[in-house]
């Protein structure tokens, strides 16, 4: 069939045949773990690789195999434990009703999300309850790629979005009564407001004490 990748259904995380003849293959390969303890998960990882299959081509699923799952058995905490034991990239299998336990997946550092899809969730099987028809399923994409864009980098900075406001919210140094050139400035000389120039409050110290350059009016921002 050309298949390019494969995924091994949680009812197969047992199967030591079944796991050889996929890994055989090397081809990326998504493990779902629903209904497993930590130690047949580290079975069936370990019979993919001693089967030939690559590290870099295996990727952990965490899953609950109920449907639809309800909150109190999602454990999401425990897709991270699978990454911390077998250092390998995880997902969620999203058996839950909704959006928000995927989006709190990505959060947690899913790289993958399964969803089940259906054309009408009032179909009989157990899959269908928990399946997303063609509207949600495109809502539930979108809410998916905002949410990376909102992991963003990690990097603490200010966002561009934010540039203005930072320019205008900040308090900056002003004088609070009329400094005059050579004038030692002292605490009560000064005052911090929102204003267009002067100094951020970060450098009040580095003003107290210092002669003053030049004249300084009432309200105007202090730096030189």
């Amino acid at each position: 069939l050309g298949m390019t990748h494969f995924k091994i259904p949680s009812g197969e995380l047992l199967s030591t045949p079944y796991l050889r003849a996929i890994a055989a293959y090397n081809r990326p390969t998504l493990l779902s773990t629903g209904m497993a303890t930590l130690e047949e998960v580290r079975y069936g990882v370990e019979t993919l690789l001693q089967a030939g299959l690559e590290q870099a081509n295996l990727t952990l699923l965490h899953c609950t195999s109920a449907y639809p799952t309800p909150a109190d058995a999602v454990n999401l905490r425990a897709m991270e434990t699978l990454a911390h034991t077998f250092a390998l990239p995880v997902g969620l299998s999203d058996h839950t009703e909704g959006m928000t336990a995927a989006i709190m997946a990505l959060a947690l550092g899913a790289e993958v999300i399964e969803k089940h899809f259906t054309l009408d969730r009032s179909l009989p099987g157990p899959d269908h309850a928990a399946s997303l028809e063609p509207a949600a399923l495109t809502e539930f994409v979108t809410a998916l790629r905002q949410a990376e864009t909102m992991l963003g980098d990690g990097i603490k900075r200010p966002a561009e979005a934010e540039m203005d406001t930072r320019a205008v919210a900040r308090r900056r140094i002003v004088a609070a009564r009329p400094i005059a050139k050579g004038q030692v400035i002292a605490a009560e000389d000064l005052t911090l407001r929102r204003a267009p120039k002067g100094w951020f409050g970060d450098r009040w110290d580095r003003v107290i004490g210092a002669a003053a350059p030049r004249d300084f009016a009432v309200g105007e921002g202090i730096e030189w």
